[in-house]
């Protein structure tokens, strides 16, 4: 079952994704050039209190990547989030027949499906941790 607004979702959040890493990408070479004529203890405090203390390590650990290898595992993840969002309605809905899910102008998907086991509302809110991970969409299906 494929629906546009879904398709839409993913593909905003590919770009969006792409464009955190490259703003990452961008603020780490900042903390970095600032260290620059600092000694070894003074960076290493400098760099613990504005890189490393305020971003998530996963995120850090991504940078690790050649951009073109990271673009590879985000639209990857891109695949399996569509494929799980799409399991998590058919759990409950059964095989899905009729999907009306409508984008928010927030990128919130909300809606219904309606399956052979009857019809569920589907909506997603935005959700994050305190240095755990970055903001992203928690679906629910009831």
């Amino acid at each position: 079952m494929e629906n546009q607004a879904l398709d839409t979702f993913i593909n905003e959040w590919i770009v969006r994704s792409k464009q955190y890493y490259a703003d990452l990408r961008k603020m780490r070479r900042e903390v970095y050039d600032a260290t620059d004529g600092m000694n070894c203890q003074e960076s290493s405090i400098y760099l613990a209190q504005n890189w490393y203390g305020k971003y998530p390590m996963v995120a850090i650990n991504m940078l690790d990547y050649g951009i073109d290898h990271l673009h590879e595992i985000i639209e990857k993840d891109a695949e399996k989030r569509k494929a799980d969002f799409l399991a998590r309605i058919s759990k409950k809905v059964g095989n899905i027949t009729e999907c009306n899910l409508r984008m928010a102008s927030d990128c919130e998907i909300n809606g219904t499906a309606t399956g052979d086991l009857g019809t569920a509302r589907v909506s997603s809110i935005l959700a994050g941790g305190w240095n755990i991970q970055r903001l992203h969409y928690r679906v629910l299906v009831k």
